[in-house]
């Protein structure tokens, strides 16, 4: 089945409308609704029972913040059988044929060079956002002190929220090599650790994200995003960012996801 469409009508602060566009030649679906922070889930159930209308209003949405926003998936269920998803609906302006025939090539071309010439295998790991929707983590968090207990926990791995990122999302990236430099100062010498990356507009990335890298095993923090767009719509994104030292506990990650560190 070709998934579906809707549209987003946030109301910052209190809560988010969404409207979508069934086939005609379904007879009396219904649907349920779903939201994730993370474009490949974990998504959570909204809806307790099916409803049949259209329009679903999110009131426990918390989208504070102008640098992350949800994303929804509608599921549709006819005669008791879930027939298919909607695509993803969130909060970005859907372009016009001419400017996404343009804005898929950009990415198709900018992939090709990334996945043939310059890119290298990562897996980008979604940031649980601060207590959104998750709760503290169970293990290492003072809820008295509100403070962290336990430095190296594989419960939040280090964000004190339980899970601390999400399934790791498969992509590419060009990193450009660090300048090497070797500063004395008064504990001793400093590396500079921080570098620069690029990849195509999918999946968006945000402040505070991991990028493991696979072909060396390492871990770097996103601490800036700057993105280059066709009417808001992400076609190429440029990050700075951070590397871990070895002792950090995201390294833990690898583990979780499956991959066998050499």
């Amino acid at each position: 089945m070709e998934k579906f469409k809707g549209k987003m009508y946030p109301f910052w602060f209190d809560n988010c409308r969404l409207v979508w566009f069934p086939d005609p030649s379904w007879r009396n679906p219904l649907y349920h609704v779903y939201r994730s922070e993370s474009p490949e889930g974990e998504f959570t159930r909204l809806t307790a029972i099916p409803i049949a209308a259209t329009v679903y209003n999110d009131f426990t949405t918390q989208q504070a913040s102008k640098y992350a926003h949800d994303v929804y998936c509608i599921e549709v269920i006819e005669n008791g059988r879930v027939i298919g998803r909607s695509e993803l609906i969130k909060n970005e302006k859907q372009l016009g044929t001419w400017h996404q025939l343009r804005a898929t090539e950009i990415n198709r071309r900018e992939w090709l060079m990334l996945s043939r010439f310059m890119g290298v295998d990562c897996l980008l790991m979604k940031h649980v956002k601060y207590g959104k929707y998750q709760f503290r983590c169970s293990e290492c968090w003072d809820s008295v002190n509100s403070i962290i207990r336990k430095d190296y926990c594989t419960t939040c791995y280090g964000t004190s929220y339980e899970k601390g990122f999400y399934s790791g999302i498969a992509t590419k990236f060009q990193f450009v090599e660090p300048n090497k430099s070797d500063v004395i100062t008064e504990e001793g010498r400093m590396e500079d650790a921080s570098t620069t990356a690029w990849t195509i507009g999918y999946p968006e990335l945000d402040i505070g994200d991991l990028i493991l890298r696979l072909c060396d095993f390492r871990v770097f923090r996103i601490v800036s995003v700057q993105n280059t767009s066709i009417l808001t719509t992400n076609v190429r994104q440029m990050v700075s960012v951070t590397h871990l030292p070895f002792t950090s506990v995201e390294y833990e990650l690898f583990k979780r996801e499956g991959v066998l560190v050499e």
